[in-house]
């Protein structure tokens, strides 16, 4: 394989190559590399980087002025990191959230905000709702209990299980399909 790429590079002029690269964002110089028989040799990969802050905002196109001949591969990437944590929940894919509701005793639905904290012995009820931009197959979701709570409706599939410790631990699941919500 290398024999094969110094063989390319012989052909394709790159071995002898002879020229001057500069790439600019606007007016801002982001790389400026001379590539010839001697830098080859020494340095055949240039690396650069550029602050974000250093460019206009919103930053123009990247440009390009290469002179010479021969031939050079050039790879440009950006590495970001927001100024601060998002305040807010960002979607990433697959939208679960989950909301504990007080059940109303005399209707039997789930009523009032929802809760961090509830008192001992109050029926609760857990709800979760996956949201999928795209129709999925086969989807399995495992909704562990939340700590302190124990599973009373009969007709949950629930399973139960002891780790070495003694304590049990519950969940529920369930398999299935999940269509795509429009927005």
């Amino acid at each position: 394989q290398v024999k094969a790429l110094s063989a390319y590079d012989v052909l394709a002029g790159s071995a002898a190559a002879d020229l001057q690269l500069a790439a600019r964002v606007d007016d801002v110089v982001v790389l400026e590399a001379s590539f010839n028989a001697s830098t080859l040799l020494t340095h055949p990969t240039v690396n650069s980087s550029t602050p974000w802050e250093k460019l206009a905002s919103p930053p123009g196109p990247l440009s390009l002025n290469v002179q010479g001949s021969g031939e050079a591969s050039l790879s440009v990437a950006l590495s970001f990191v927001p100024a601060r944590p998002l305040d807010f929940p960002s979607y990433r894919g697959l939208w679960v959230t989950s909301v504990l509701q007080v059940i109303d005793p005399l209707s039997g639905d789930a009523v009032g905000p929802p809760l961090s904290a509830a008192p001992m012995g109050s029926l609760l009820q857990l709800t979760v709702q996956l949201v999928s931009p795209d129709d999925l197959e086969a989807v399995t979701v495992e909704v562990p209990m939340p700590g302190g709570l124990e599973p009373i409706d009969p007709l949950l599939s629930a399973t139960t299980s002891s780790s070495s410790s003694g304590a049990s631990s519950a969940s529920n699941g369930f398999v299935g399909r999940v269509a795509a919500v429009s927005g």
